[in-house]
């Protein structure tokens, strides 16, 4: 889709670690009859990939008081809906003594990784410096 931002964040002793996938949506248009409390952050939808694997969908709701919206979390935890996956290469062997490919990278998708990744390689882009513990160089702030 056009116009819509992606971003990667990713480094060594932020203030948080997670691998993740964040969608979050534009915030709706502003409902007068809510008055200041309309305010509130955007809706989100999290899939948890590492650190206990799930999916989390924050929706902003009326709260108990007529006026009152606040942030309500949905949390799923594949673990214990659908139990202990096995460890990655016990999956991985079990895969490959099956013939089962999906998990294995193909030749060509190897050669088009290196062809978008030399470039970096030879000419790597300038690394910002950030104090440990936040959430990186005063650049990702702007995102």
């Amino acid at each position: 889709m056009a116009g819509v931002p992606f971003f990667i964040r990713a480094g060594k002793a932020l203030a948080q670690s997670a691998t993740e996938v964040r969608l979050v949506f534009r915030r709706p248009p502003h409902l007068a009859f809510l008055g200041r409390s309309a305010l509130t952050d955007p809706n989100q939808l999290v899939l948890r990939i590492d650190f206990g694997p799930g999916l989390r969908t924050t929706l902003t709701s009326q709260g108990p008081r007529p006026g009152t919206l606040r942030p309500v979390n949905l949390d799923l935890s594949f673990a214990q809906e659908l139990g202990e996956p096995p460890e990655p290469y016990e999956r991985l062997l079990d895969d490959a003594m099956r013939g089962d490919r999906r998990l294995f990278t193909r030749e060509d998708s190897v050669e088009e990784t290196w062809r978008i990744l030399q470039p970096l390689i030879e000419m790597p882009p300038e690394v910002g410096p950030y104090p440990r513990g936040s959430w990186g160089p005063a650049g990702a702030r702007r995102l």
